[in-house]
């Protein structure tokens, strides 16, 4: 995992948990949520989903203990949803000049994120949460049911004015996306701080359906 991803899921967790009211959000649900960094060889596959749960098992695999696994991949609709699960090497080799070069000219700037997250239980059942569908390997073999892909957004027709929120460039393609579902007409590089939170507090993600989940579930010690 990151610390990105660390933070968000306990946004998340202090969000939805009912036990978490004034306790520290690294405690949230009394779930401990710590980071572990896996030298794991990552599959080349058709979904984000199918990339996020091999990880998971793999990691499972290694660590014995209950896991969470967040993986994503922007999805453009007139590229035919690609980047995908590709989307690590789009940001690499194509960048955000690259991205809005693809699309100069094109009127359909539809796009969406394909968000995954997988939690793996202590006896290695593993549970998705994702737009494209939604898995469980617990009690038998891995089964499947689709859910809504709808986009929830647009790409930008210019870059952003703003980096600092979105430095690094395995954020290359994420700083020109436009959360128009949301309310939003700016990408969310460029934002206001006020609308940042709100969009990540509160607009429907694979966090916050994991977090509300995990409150109803009950606690277990969480590695991400």
């Amino acid at each position: 995992g990151n610390k990105g991803q660390v933070a968000r899921l306990e946004l998340a967790l202090g969000l939805y948990c009912s036990s978490s009211e004034g306790t520290d959000p690294s405690s949230a649900c009394d779930t401990v949520v710590r980071q572990v960094d896996l030298n794991l060889p990552e599959i080349q596959a058709d979904t984000v989903g199918e990339v996020a749960l091999r990880k998971a098992l793999d990691a499972f695999a290694v660590l014995k203990e209950p896991l969470v696994v967040h993986d994503c991949g922007l999805c453009v609709a007139a590229l035919g949803d690609w980047p995908g699960p590709y989307t690590k090497n789009a940001n690499d080799k194509l960048g955000t000049e690259g991205l809005l070069k693809l699309l100069h000219g094109v009127t359909d700037r539809r796009a969406r994120w394909d968000d995954t997250i997988v939690y793996v239980d202590r006896h290695g059942d593993a549970k998705v949460f994702g737009p494209e569908e939604v898995c469980e390997t617990e009690d038998g073999p891995l089964s499947c049911f689709p859910r809504n892909r709808s986009y929830s957004g647009e790409i930008s027709a210019t870059p952003p004015l703003k980096w600092a929120r979105f430095e690094g460039p395995e954020r290359a393609l994420g700083r020109v996306f436009v959360p128009t579902q949301f309310g939003l007409t700016e990408c969310l590089a460029d934002v206001s701080e006020e609308d940042y939170q709100r969009y990540r507090r509160e607009a429907p993600s694979v966090w916050n359906e994991f977090a509300r989940w995990w409150g109803r579930r009950g606690t277990e010690e969480s590695a991400a």
